[in-house]
């Protein structure tokens, strides 16, 4: 069973790539990945809104926490071991304030869109 799940919008290009990097970094069990479309999704996490995760990815900790985009990065990456030593500098609150505006123009933007559906998402 997976530490925690990521919730992602699988068809969003950049997404789907940041999915494939987590999963090939990652040990086996560590993520499990749900698409925020599924019925899946819905079924289990009825309180993360479509336009939530479509604006950000989710991390569903095994507490029930949720974290979204930049404040779900350290958690993310203390379970990659490639990527584990950014865990630290990633929780530094002044480090997460000034990537905040970086993650929020790259999702707006979709810069690695397969094509226009994702670019018209909210």
């Amino acid at each position: 069973m997976a530490e925690v799940v990521l919730i992602y919008d699988d068809k969003c290009g950049l997404c789907r790539g940041s999915v494939e990097r987590i999963r090939r970094s990652s040990s086996t069990d560590a993520f499990e990945f749900l698409p925020c479309e599924s019925a899946e999704r819905e079924r289990r996490f009825p309180h993360i809104p479509t336009e939530q995760c479509l604006q950000a990815m989710q991390l569903v900790l095994p507490s029930g926490q949720v974290l979204a985009g930049v404040d779900a990065g350290p958690e993310i990456m203390k379970r990659m071991r490639r990527y584990r030593w950014l865990g630290p500098l990633l929780g530094i609150p002044l480090v997460r304030y000034a990537l905040r505006p970086v993650y929020r123009f790259v999702a707006d933007h979709r810069l690695r869109c397969d094509d226009d559906t994702c670019r018209a998402r909210p």
